[in-house]
């Protein structure tokens, strides 16, 4: 079964919210850690900042790779927003085009 066009397009834009809120959340939370250590580097590094910031990382790679330091001190920080949303929309339709071939496949073989 293959969905609709309008079916996609939404869950996709629903994937990619849901990326870059869970992005938003996990940097921030690991940001928090990071600030408490520039105070005191000898504070106690706890494991979930740890495996926030694997998250983060994780799920900010395709931007990572395309963002450089010259970049951001030379170009726009508009640049750098629209870039986000591209990578958020990039794993947003990945994944929703990984779940529809599943689906696909899973009513083509059941």
């Amino acid at each position: 079964m293959r969905p609709s066009k309008k079916k996609f397009i939404l869950m996709g834009l629903v994937m990619s919210v849901a990326h870059a809120a869970i992005w938003f959340i996990c940097f921030m939370h690991a940001w928090k850690h990071t600030s408490a250590r520039f105070d005191n580097p000898d504070a106690w590094i706890p494991k979930h900042y740890t495996i926030t910031t694997r998250i983060t990382n994780c799920l900010a790679y395709p931007l990572v790779a395309l963002w450089t330091p010259w970049m951001g001190r030379h170009m726009p920080n508009f640049l750098e927003w629209i870039l986000f949303i591209l990578n958020s929309a990039l794993w947003g339709f990945g994944m929703t085009f990984i779940y529809c071939a599943v689906m696909r496949r899973k009513h083509r073989t059941g």
